[in-house]
């Protein structure tokens, strides 16, 4: 079972967080969207401490990423370091998921793959592949008991 959650420290989040057994923390590839994560990491240790001490995280995930911008660069770097073999491949900005994201939809409705292959999806939109491989590597995190404790 998989909880969307806000990204603001509400009830919701809260509630998610003692639910669940693992944590995808998405990070906007911006200096404003990093800007909450500490609070997050806090909530989280919250957690641990109170409710859930086997709450893992399974890894962070940049978002929004811009590759010619700097500033995302910068931080995709930063977050490389800190949280060294936690951070997922990134997402990068896409008009597809923003439409998506109005239809009410996943990128894989809107933007369907041309052949799906058990062994891989095929499609020429960035956002169903980077989903694609997301969505593999938290499988084999899930299965293989591989999802982090930091």
């Amino acid at each position: 079972i998989i909880i969307d959650t806000p990204p603001n420290t509400g009830d919701l989040l809260v509630n998610a967080l003692v639910a669940g057994d693992a944590v995808l923390i998405p990070v906007e590839t911006s200096y404003l969207g990093v800007t909450g994560l500490r609070e997050l990491e806090r909530t989280i240790e919250q957690i641990r401490l109170l409710f859930r001490p086997d709450l893992k995280i399974l890894g962070y995930l940049p978002t929004l990423f811009e590759e010619q911008r700097s500033e995302a660069q910068e931080i995709l770097t930063e977050l490389e370091k800190r949280y060294r073999g936690y951070i997922l491949p990134p997402v990068h900005r896409s008009s597809d998921l923003a439409y998506a994201h109005s239809s009410h939809v996943d990128v894989f409705t809107y933007r369907p793959p041309r052949q799906r292959r058990s062994d891989q999806i095929a499609s020429s939109s960035r956002p169903t592949q980077e989903f694609a491989q997301l969505v593999e590597i938290i499988l084999q995190r899930l299965n293989s008991g591989g999802s982090h404790a930091a």
